[in-house]
């Protein structure tokens, strides 16, 4: 297992990454992803023609994927573990979804949603260490979580 330590050093690299950086409205959450899933030695999000809502498909569909809630995704981070933060296309009603790994840190309050959130490496249309809330839209609701396990 890798430590939460090394985790959150190659999360903040990521998120400062000049390649994935937002331009012109297009943003790198799959790449963002892709590189997260690869660190953690998962490879079902290799090909490089997946967008966000493949990759959410990909989860969907697979016995290596358990939806979890986000507290526990938050604790299940900080010891170690590979969880996604998603939410599709359709439920966000736009053109493509939104995927961002959970950071290894204490959940925190979130005025706008009102519970406890995980914080999250996100790569997106603001790249940072940043609460849920601010990373998927308050109005859709709390984006899902899925915890990676090796089978």
């Amino acid at each position: 297992m890798i430590e939460p330590e090394q985790i959150k050093d190659f999360m903040l690299a990521l998120v400062k990454s000049p390649e994935l950086q937002p331009e012109n409205e297009k943003t790198f959450c799959n790449i963002g992803a892709r590189r997260v899933a690869q660190f953690f030695g998962c490879h079902d999000f290799d090909d490089l023609n997946l967008l966000a809502d493949d990759m959410i498909e990909i989860i969907l569909d697979s016995p290596s994927w358990i939806k979890i809630e986000g507290v526990p995704a938050a604790t299940s981070a900080q010891n170690g573990n590979l969880i996604f933060a998603v939410m599709s296309s359709a439920r966000l009603d736009e053109l493509h979804g939104h995927i961002a790994a959970v950071f290894p840190a204490a959940p925190e309050l979130s005025p706008s949603l009102g519970h406890l959130v995980p914080m999250l490496a996100n790569v997106g249309a603001i790249n940072g260490i940043t609460k849920e809330s601010a990373d998927f839209p308050v109005s859709k609701g709390e984006a899902n979580y899925f915890l990676w396990k090796i089978i």
